[in-house]
């Protein structure tokens, strides 16, 4: 049986390690209109333990072939791809130390507070003031090798009561034009509970959506 503190080990402090940081500022520029913006993962990891690389290099040219089915000779054919294949494509593998950067994300966002102000008691005693309602729009942005993946949302925010509060969006990115996402947030005494669904259109035809996603959570909060 394996050593489990070689699990918590390769868990924690495996040997590939890196550094990253996260930045956020909020500016408030009056006391309904509020803009907020983050950078996060930004970093890296080096990797120098349990490592394998397989380097493959070449030019392969396949035109097709005319299989002889229900013949002895059938197999054949596909040995034959198979050994140009390894002719054409030299591999080699080694176990150098590489650095891979972390897939940085830049969030912004402008948020306009309306209708009925309120007041409510935070943890700390003091008092803070809310509006029932809110508009904002954000953009998000996440840089992948080939380029950066846009994401720009609309949201409207609702608080029914001062402990249930909802939250609608609509987002427009590269792989759809209908993604809209809801959001529900109530608070029971000491218990959180909180739901989010992203992408409702695509529950219809789950086999055709890009992405959908459904979160449930439970929070206990203690003074």
């Amino acid at each position: 049986m394996e050593d489990p503190t070689e699990y918590v080990k390769n868990t924690f402090f495996g040997g590939n390690l890196g550094l990253g940081f996260d930045f956020g500022v909020t500016y408030h520029i009056n006391s309904q209109l509020k803009f907020s913006a983050s950078i996060l993962d930004l970093g890296y990891i080096h990797h120098k333990k349990n490592i394998k690389n397989t380097r493959v290099a070449g030019n392969f040219v396949f035109e097709g072939t005319d299989f002889l089915f229900e013949t002895a000779d059938s197999a054949n054919d596909w040995d034959s791809i198979d050994e140009r294949f390894e002719e054409d494509f030299p591999r080699g593998d080694n176990q150098e130390a590489y650095i891979s950067w972390r897939s940085t994300k830049i969030n912004a966002a402008l948020k306009y507070s309306f209708g009925q102000r309120r007041s409510k008691v935070c943890y700390d005693h003091r008092y803070k003031d809310f509006y029932t309602d809110a508009l904002g729009v954000q953009l998000f942005s996440v840089f992948r090798p080939l380029g950066p993946q846009l994401a720009l949302t609309s949201f409207y925010e609702k608080s029914i009561t001062d402990k249930i509060h909802t939250k609608f969006t609509y987002t427009i990115d590269e792989f759809s034009y209908t993604n809209i996402g809801a959001g529900l947030s109530a608070q029971l005494g000491k218990l959180n509970v909180y739901t989010m669904l992203d992408n409702i259109l695509s529950y219809k035809n789950l086999s055709s959506a890009n992405h959908v996603s459904l979160q449930v959570g439970f929070n206990l909060i203690f003074e």
